[in-house]
């Protein structure tokens, strides 16, 4: 038997409380490649040949 089914069995108000809690914190910021490179953005990271960002320092 698994933890999980352990808790549904003898606590499925606390089961449940923790799926809920586990789902909110997978959720994650999408980010758009325009906002990647503003965040990027500063004297460290340059376009190089063939259009990819490297670190420069």
């Amino acid at each position: 038997m698994k933890i999980g089914e352990i808790l549904r069995e003898k606590q499925p108000k606390e089961y449940k409380k923790l799926r809920n809690e586990q789902n909110t914190i997978k959720k994650h910021e999408h980010f758009s490649t325009r906002e990647i490179e503003e965040l990027m953005y500063h004297s460290c990271y340059k376009r190089s040949k063939g259009g990819a960002l490297r670190q420069i320092k």
